[in-house]
């Protein structure tokens, strides 16, 4: 039977009502779609934008202050992210336990210990090492493989965490952990290019900053070399100069023993002759105080020098050797000089590698007018200038040029790294090392260094 005209309006009014109730459910789930959409759009650009101020903060420091920069960094993340602590794990070559170098913990959350041992988290370090992104959004979830790790994990106070590698080349050098102590934390899939794109950037921070302190190193073990190559060539005038206050001290020994056994001591006699050994000794010892200055291998340590001071005893351990090459050393040293910002050391080596360089020149030359002169002054522009003249035959022309650069030199034998050694220390401590040619004769190497202070 036909619905009367009443059930059919009820039939059409039914229908309408659920098409309406199906259109307006649609419409609602389209606008959460949409909120979901601009809310994750937010985050991602949120996100994206700290990623790219990271960057930049980590990108423009200077080396010397790239750890500060990591720490800040760190900081800025946890914060906006919501997270309870950020770390920065380094992982030593030789497999030993990673040592956490950077941590940030938010208010009133404990800190990670300053060292963590591998063994506590086997399964963890061998996924992270192997350059796997670990996300544990729950420690329920991990695998019974792992129950080690979780008891670990409990035991410092993490209910999430992710971890990502820190990859230089092909070789996984550290870690950087984000971790939620209050709460769980979901690491949607979405996110983890995001963060292995934050852990790139830090480690390009890290390895800059290692690269730096390798180079830090090898300048260091190659002044030390240039300082043994050059002390060598001094062993025949330190020889001399030793073996006079050791010859006095056995003279006068030997006399005070004869004096003793002849039965005819004088205590005014001895007492001089001790004195004179006293005397002689201090000599020794002071000769060699300066040979292990030179040849010792510490790290720089910059200090107000007094250049005038410098050059005078670099003067003395080579006027010995002077004396055997029959070379006069004159000093003529400006009083009153400002005092310079340098490590003592090496700016002994730059001078003593000067004036080993003009003593050379005149080796064999058959010139009559020997002589090599170390002058200090003050330049207009209130830089310290130190310059060292000697009268050999000059340096020639084509080789001038390239006087300083490494391997270049024109003896006979040697390295070829003294003058290199010396530029690259007199501009570490942004000062300016050259040489010219004395129209009298002769060649005038000469550095300027900036008072102490001024750069």
């Amino acid at each position: 039977m036909a619905p009367s005209p009443l059930g059919w309006y009820i039939l059409v009014a039914a229908a309408l009502l659920a098409a309406e109730t199906l259109l307006i459910g649609a419409l609602l789930l389209q606008r959460a779609r949409r909120r979901r959409a601009e809310r994750s759009l937010g985050e991602r650009l949120k996100f994206e934008m700290l990623v790219s101020d990271v960057s930049a903060s980590l990108v423009e420091l200077p080396t010397a202050e790239v750890p500060r920069g990591i720490e800040s960094a760190l900081r800025r993340m946890g914060e906006r992210l919501g997270l309870d602590r950020t770390m920065l794990a380094e992982f030593p070559p030789d497999g030993s336990p990673a040592t956490v170098i950077y941590r940030w913990s938010g208010e009133g959350v404990p800190p990670l210990p300053p060292s963590i041992d591998s063994m506590q988290f086997p399964w963890v370090s061998a996924k992270v090492r192997s350059g796997e992104i670990l996300r544990i959004s729950r420690l329920a979830d991990l695998p019974e493989e792992a129950a080690g790790d979780r008891q670990s994990l409990v035991a410092i106070g993490v209910r999430s965490i992710l971890i990502v590698p820190l990859v230089e080349g092909r070789t996984v050098i550290g870690a950087i952990s984000f971790t939620a102590v209050n709460t769980e934390r979901d690491w949607a899939e979405e996110v983890l290019p995001r963060f292995r794109l934050v852990a790139d950037i830090f480690s390009n921070a890290l390895s800059r900053m290692r690269g730096e302190l390798e180079a830090q190193r090898l300048r260091r073990d190659l002044t030390h070399v240039g300082r043994v190559v050059t002390m060598g060539e001094l062993t025949a005038s330190m020889a001399h100069e030793l073996n006079q206050p050791l010859t006095a001290i056995l003279s006068n020994a030997q006399a005070a023993q004869r004096l003793l056994s002849g039965g005819h001591a004088d205590e005014v006699e001895l007492k001089e002759i001790l004195s004179d050994i006293v005397e002689d000794d201090k000599r020794a010892g002071e000769i060699i105080r300066r040979l292990r200055s030179l040849l010792k291998k510490d790290e720089i340590q910059r200090a107000p020098l007094d250049v005038n001071e410098v050059i005078e005893e670099v003067a003395r351990l080579v006027q010995s050797d002077a004396l055997i090459r029959n070379v006069p050393i004159a000093v003529e040293l400006s009083e009153g000089l400002p005092s310079v910002s340098a490590d003592r050391v090496q700016l002994q080596q730059v001078v003593l590698n000067l004036i080993m360089n003009g003593l050379e020149a005149m080796s064999g030359s058959g010139l009559v007018d020997r002589g090599l002169l170390i002058t200090s002054r003050r330049q207009d522009d209130g830089a310290v200038r130190v310059s060292v003249r000697d009268h050999g035959k000059g340096i020639p022309e084509d080789a001038l040029p390239r006087i300083f650069d490494p391997f270049f030199t024109t003896k006979s034998s040697g390295l070829g790294m003294g003058l290199s050694i010396a530029r690259s220390i007199i501009e570490a401590h942004n000062g300016r090392l050259w040489a010219e040619n004395d129209p009298g004769g002769g060649a005038i190497f000469a550095f300027t260094l900036p008072l102490n202070g001024a750069r």
